[in-house]
């Protein structure tokens, strides 16, 4: 390990990757998740059913015709995620770039819907461009979920790693927070040139804006631009 630090490591690991998504995705995910500190993928059983956190999650298609087809989730957790990972060829700033991430997220909501009613739909679609752990814009809508809800939404367990990682966030703070603030870090670290995020208008209230106000008065800050003229007044 070098003096750079354990995330460092990491993205000057997986920078250099040049092999293919099927070859790589697999350790890449499990060396993110050893980084993270959070639980591995479990081995796979014969029984779909079974398999609640696996790689090459199996489900299956069902046709207007009446036929059947099958298709394999790269990585599910359920309740949690569904993943797909792609070795995009294309440079980051391009048009093929842009749209192949979608063709991705589409086929990952594709995955999603497939799966059985029973087990519901999980609340994230997760697109990894694998050795490419870099950006130039973070750009997304995270799901608004209050403080409040947190658990009931997404499990005590998940709830317990995101504060444990997370450390500088408020428990106050709504969900959306979190975001905020890794897109924040990465702007302000010179990882990512840019972030544009859709909140709502809780973002000015007092247990979200401390998140908002740590960046705006760092070193260096962060300038802010937002679309609404009163959130913008009242932070």
């Amino acid at each position: 390990m070098s003096a750079s630090g354990p995330v460092e490591d990491f993205i000057n690991r997986w920078s250099s990757v040049g092999g293919s998504e099927r070859a790589n995705y697999q350790l890449f995910i499990t060396e993110l998740c050893a980084l993270l500190d959070v639980p591995l993928p479990q081995p796979a059983r014969d029984d779909a059913d079974d398999n609640a956190y696996v790689f090459e999650r199996r489900v299956t298609f069902a046709h207007g015709d009446g036929q059947q087809s099958f298709g394999f989730i790269d990585c599910y957790r359920r309740g949690a995620f569904v993943l797909e990972a792609k070795k995009l060829k294309a440079a980051s700033h391009t048009r093929g770039f842009d749209e192949a991430l979608l063709r991705a997220r589409s086929q990952a909501e594709g995955y999603a819907r497939a799966l059985p009613a029973a087990e519901g739909r999980p609340p994230f679609v997760v697109v990894v461009d694998v050795g490419r752990p870099k950006a130039d814009f973070i750009v997304g809508n995270p799901p608004f979920i209050g403080k409040l809800k947190m658990r009931e939404a997404l499990g005590d367990g998940y709830v317990e790693a995101l504060r444990s990682v997370w450390k500088q966030v408020p428990d106050s703070a709504d969900f959306v927070m979190y975001w905020w603030e890794q897109a924040a870090d990465h702007v302000r670290g010179r990882n990512c040139r840019r972030f544009g995020l859709i909140t709502t208008n809780s973002i000015a209230m007092v247990f979200n804006r401390r998140v908002v106000e740590r960046h705006l008065s760092g070193t260096p800050p962060l300038c802010l631009a937002m679309a609404h003229q009163a959130i913008h007044e009242r932070l």
